[in-house]
């Protein structure tokens, strides 16, 4: 699943390359491409879902404390299980832990 998102994200970051350098076509290649993957991944978390799962990961771990970051985000990443963005997810962590 995690190699499938992120060939998929990459697949967007090259159409929008392509865009900016005036090669339309090339674009429009890589973004159906991206639609292929996006197919076999799972659907992506919405808000709720993903605050309730990274809560639920730093409860069964007790994660309470900020120096604690590292341990908690490998937790939540598992629990996630490439269904969120680890940026979402890092900034829920680091909310979740400062408090």
């Amino acid at each position: 699943v995690a190699v499938l998102a992120k060939e998929a994200k990459r697949r967007e970051e090259c159409a929008a390359a392509y865009t900016e350098g005036g090669r339309a076509e090339q674009a429009e290649k890589e973004l159906a491409e991206r639609d292929v993957l996006a197919r076999y991944l799972p659907a992506p978390l919405d808000a709720d879902e993903l605050a309730a799962i990274v809560d639920g990961a730093l409860a069964e771990g007790g994660f309470t404390e900020p120096s604690q970051m590292g341990q908690a985000m490998k937790a939540a990443m598992a629990a996630v299980d490439g269904r969120a963005d680890g940026k979402a997810v890092s900034a829920l962590v680091k909310a979740r832990l400062v408090g």
